[in-house]
């Protein structure tokens, strides 16, 4: 078994695993190219890609309807949070109530509720 950062590989022989890495890498360098294009003119030559879902800049509103829309109930405002719970859950979700949520709140709330960003992504756009 061989490995670069983030990948394990496989095969029958170490040919076949070796021939896998080198399957991985090309892939790698394929979604980089595609992804970032302004990296061939980096002047450093390196450029990272970040391959995750990213986190929507939401309303506390629209965060808390998404929420609503798996199963996450109103439960009360606490000045500018809006609570919310869902049977079943032990965890209470304190939303706020702002123009734009941060990323970071986002991503906190999204785990605490556990979910996925993508799942939750879907369900921003009437997906679940």
């Amino acid at each position: 078994m061989y490995y670069i950062p983030g990948y394990v590989s496989q095969g029958q022989t170490r040919e076949e695993a070796i021939e896998n890495i080198k399957d991985a890498i090309a892939i790698c360098l394929q979604v980089r190219a595609e992804l970032t294009p302004h990296c061939r003119d980096s002047p450093s030559g390196s450029c990272s890609v970040t391959i995750a879902s990213a986190v929507p800049v939401l309303s506390g509103r629209e965060v808390v309807c998404v929420f609503e829309s798996l199963g996450w109930k109103f439960a009360r405002q606490s000045a500018s949070h809006i609570i919310l719970v869902k049977e079943g859950e032990t965890a209470t979700l304190s939303v706020p109530d702002h123009r734009e949520v941060a990323k970071g709140t986002l991503r906190s709330l999204i785990r605490t509720a556990g979910l996925t960003v993508s799942l939750f992504l879907r369900s921003d756009r009437g997906g679940a």
